[in-house]
């Protein structure tokens, strides 16, 4: 059990594998450091629209991906 503290405007993204694992034999970490910076990059733009720019710069040919491919957000408002 862990408890985690969170404040207004945060943001909590859950993701798969398949994002993080654009290149083969690309390491999770890179794959988690290139989320990283890009949650970061796009903390200015709407919830939504910051999902999708995300997804989009870290797996741009998601129609070709074999791997399932999430990543799912959300934003505390209180």
């Amino acid at each position: 059990h862990r408890e985690l503290r969170v404040s207004r405007n945060d943001r909590i993204f859950l993701y798969s594998d398949g994002l993080i694992e654009a290149s083969p034999g690309a390491s999770r970490r890179v794959g988690v450091e290139a989320l990283t910076e890009a949650c970061v990059r796009h903390r200015g733009k709407p919830l939504a629209e910051a999902v999708t720019s995300i997804a989009s710069e870290l797996r741009p040919e998601a129609n070709a991906v074999e791997d399932d491919l999430l990543l799912l957000a959300t934003e505390v408002t209180e």
